[in-house]
């Protein structure tokens, strides 16, 4: 059995790496991390696509590699993998044997569960039943329930070896309490107490008549009480609409109205008194307003025309009155300067003489210059003249006119005396009558709001009216009445219900639900006790009868509990803690009988347990015997003439003569040259991988039993120095050489410096990846 040739196109980084053809010994070299531990990996999943998981981080890609292996069998026979299936499938080994022996991934020589490993193994090359033997053993100590040791096993949900201990304290704690009881009596106590309990049960059936004699009593109560509440609650329905409100604002509206009417009267007395006195005062009002008119208008032509007429004529009259001496003055002096001029002109002309010239010129001028002031002042009197004139002719049409100025403005000021005077009785007048109207505006509002108000209250009234559909009030008050008593009704029955069931609730419908809901189941004793009357009086004593019955019940079971508890005691053990026994097959203890009938039990658990385990231990004894015999068939795998310590002895130079192992240990012992026995842990490094690959390559070899196979190893000298790599190398070669086949694989040059000649003459398929 050889692989043949194999080829990846896919697997992980791995891409198209093309076929590979295998000779005897194939040399793979490549660098770290350059896909050499992915290359063992794809032919392992090429091999087992099932079972792959028993090697160790074999899923470091998640994906199935793609490509092929082919494998010659022996006679020439080939398989296509994975096409086929799997490799258990041809040869009858399994995978972890592939894995132990024939297959070396990360530098690994190591065994997994090394020593079951062996015994299958030698199982496989001898027949051996050494695993049939040991689930023999198991099956006995799960029939007798013991450990390994054969002590009664106390394993979860089990417990048989405290439950067995506990039943053997329980066995002592039920004689005891047995000669206990005998002692104390307990079966008279017993029947004392039955009979006590029996009073008791009497007294409580007679309680019972009286209980359902109260209760029939409380139903046909509260079903009157219930009834009359609800036919008082349909009429007081009907009678919602009339309430003492209403009422009271009926009253009160019409006494209003009374009031209100006596007030009007009143204020339409006053109001025709104040009318009349208005009219009177506006007639007279009226005679006056003509007269007062005409005054007002005299005034207004007064005020504007001829009062700043007047004014301005004393005025000027008074600055020509000032004027008077000036006009004296200019009289003498034109008198005189005319005189001089005359008398210049007269000299001038008798005599030519310039002084004459100009004295008859500049006396000639002021002649001329005081005759036009004088001049002046004549036009001025005139101009007074005119204007009193005026006045006059204005005053004479108001009827003012005077024969001088000082009569005029005499007559105009006795004029604004009678205008004043008369506009102070006119003012008068008006107030008056302001004042009136005033009042009689008053008293039309307090007349309105009377008005408003008796509407008011009569709408009031007719609205109560059209709500309750009563006209008359004394009919009103005879339904309100009705309507208290009928209140009166609700709260008297609503008491009695509230005294005998509760309220049930805060608001009335929640009350009436759970009246009508207790009621209702009051109602089944509507034909209880029909002969008997309650009677709270007998009820009470026959109470008091049952609670003095009741407490010497107390005091007898008082004194059983002593027992009692003890009996529940043991009945809770055997029940829970040692038979744990279902509801249907629940033993219970109540008397001395039923405790005699667990001691009895308890004591056949015991004896059936101690029995079997006697039985099992016996058998157990002697397939113990037989696996001895069988285990040391083990041994015969290692030892002084075996493969395995010749390997080892030849890699080692003779360090270490035979390869044993200890059936005891379960380990592997090496005899070094000078005698000393030593285990495999106490090995160097390279030691131990060297011890490894021996016992592989042995294993190898019996396990096909003369046939040929190959071996894939990923670097496995990794820790060996330069001469011991020779050394393996050189078994290695041999093994090619007797028809192994050999596939390698390498990151170390050592190995390829070490094999460079046997590359070199093709003796070696080397492949770099």
């Amino acid at each position: 059995m050889r692989i043949k040739e194999f080829l990846i196109t896919r697997y992980g980084p791995l891409v198209d790496m093309g076929c590979f053809l295998l000779t005897d010994f194939n040399l793979f070299f490549g660098r770290n991390e350059e896909g050499k531990t992915l290359l063992i990996d794809s032919i392992v999943r090429f091999l087992f696509k099932k079972q792959n998981k028993i090697f160790d981080k074999i899923d470091r890609v998640e994906e199935t590699p793609e490509g092929y292996l082919h494998l010659a069998m022996e006679k020439g026979k080939e398989i296509k993998f994975p096409e086929k299936g799997e490799l258990t499938e041809f040869t009858g080994l399994s995978a972890r044997e592939y894995r132990n022996i024939f297959i070396i991934r990360s530098s690994d020589l190591s065994i997994d569960k090394e020593d079951s490993f062996y015994r299958n193994v030698q199982n496989r090359l001898t027949g051996l039943r050494t695993d049939e033997i040991e689930r023999i053993d198991t099956r006995l100590l799960e029939i007798g329930k013991l450990t390994p040791k054969g002590d009664f096993r106390d394993i979860k949900d089990e417990k048989l070896r405290t439950k067995l201990s506990d039943a053997k304290i329980l066995i002592e704690k039920i004689e005891g309490l047995a000669k206990k009881i005998t002692d104390e009596g307990f079966e008279r106590l017993e029947e004392e107490l039955f009979n006590k309990k029996k009073s008791v049960e009497t007294i409580e059936i007679e309680l019972n008549d009286y209980e359902n004699a109260r209760k029939r009593e409380t139903y046909e109560k509260c079903i009157t009480a219930w009834n009359s509440l609800n036919k008082a609650r349909n009429e007081f329905k009907h009678l919602e609409n009339y309430n003492e409100k209403d009422e009271e604002l009926w009253r009160d509206c019409e006494r209003d109205i009374e009031k209100y009417k006596e007030k009007k009267v009143k204020f339409d007395k006053e109001l025709a008194e104040k009318e009349e006195e208005l009219k009177k005062k506006k007639s007279g009002l009226g005679k006056k307003e003509h007269e007062f008119l005409v005054y007002i208008d005299i005034k207004k032509r007064l005020d504007d025309d001829i009062n700043p007429e007047v004014k301005n004529y004393e005025k000027r009259n008074q600055e020509f009155a000032r004027a008077k001496v000036i006009r004296k003055v200019l009289t003498i002096s034109e008198i005189i300067f005319g005189l001089l001029c005359g008398i210049s002109i007269i000299g001038y002309i008798f005599r030519l003489s310039s002084f004459l010239k100009y004295s008859f010129l500049f006396f000639g001028v002021l002649t001329i210059i005081f005759l036009i002031v004088k001049i002046g002042f004549f036009w001025k009197k005139r101009g007074l003249a005119g204007s009193l004139e005026k006045i006059k002719l204005s005053t004479a049409k108001l009827g003012l006119s005077g024969e001088s100025i000082d009569d005029i403005v005499f007559n105009i000021r006795r004029f604004q005396e009678e205008f004043s005077k008369m506009e102070k009785e006119h003012n008068c007048i008006e107030k008056d009558l302001e004042i009136l109207e005033t009042e009689i505006k008053k008293i039309e509002d307090e007349i309105s709001e009377l008005n408003m108000k008796i509407n008011n209250s009569e709408k009031n009234i007719e609205g109560i009216k059209r709500k309750s559909g009563i006209e008359l009030r004394d009919e009103y008050n005879k339904k309100l009445q009705r309507k208290k008593e009928q209140e009166k009704v609700k709260d008297k029955e609503s008491g009695i219900l509230k005294s005998y069931l509760g309220e049930g609730g805060k608001r009335e419908k929640e009350k009436s639900q759970y009246w009508k809901k207790s009621i209702d189941e009051y109602s089944i004793y509507k034909d209880k006790a029909v002969g008997i009357d309650y009677n709270e009086k007998n009820s009470a004593h026959l109470k008091d009868k049952r609670n003095s019955l009741i407490e010497e019940v107390k005091g007898i079971q008082k004194r059983l509990n002593i027992f009692v508890e003890e009996i529940k005691e043991i009945e809770k053990a055997v029940n829970h803690k040692i038979l744990m026994t279902s509801e249907e097959d629940y033993l219970h203890c109540k008397t001395t009988i039923d405790l005699n009938a667990i001691k009895e039990r308890l004591e056949a658990l015991i004896a059936e347990n101690e029995q079997r385990r006697e039985a099992v231990l016996n058998v157990k004894e002697i397939f113990e015997e037989i696996e001895k015999e069988e285990e040391k068939k083990v041994t015969s795998l290692f030892g002084g003439n075996s493969p395995v310590s010749a390997y080892f002895k030849k890699i080692t130079k003779g360090m270490y003569k035979n390869v044993e192992y200890d059936t005891m240990d379960k380990s592997v012992k090496l005899l070094s040259e000078n005698g000393e026995l030593l285990s495999a842990e106490k090995l160097s490094s390279g030691a131990y991988d060297q011890l490894y690959l021996s016992i592989r390559l042995a294993l190898g070899e019996k396990i096909l039993k003369g046939e040929k196979g190959f071996f894939i190893m990923d670097d496995p000298f990794v820790k060996s120095d330069i001469d011991r790599l020779k050394r393996q190398l050189t078994i290695l070669k041999e093994l090619s050489k007797s028809g192994w086949q050999i596939i390698y694989l390498t990151a170390k040059d050592e190995v390829k410096d070490c094999l460079k000649d046997e590359i070199k003459n093709k003796e070696i398929a080397y492949f770099e990846i």
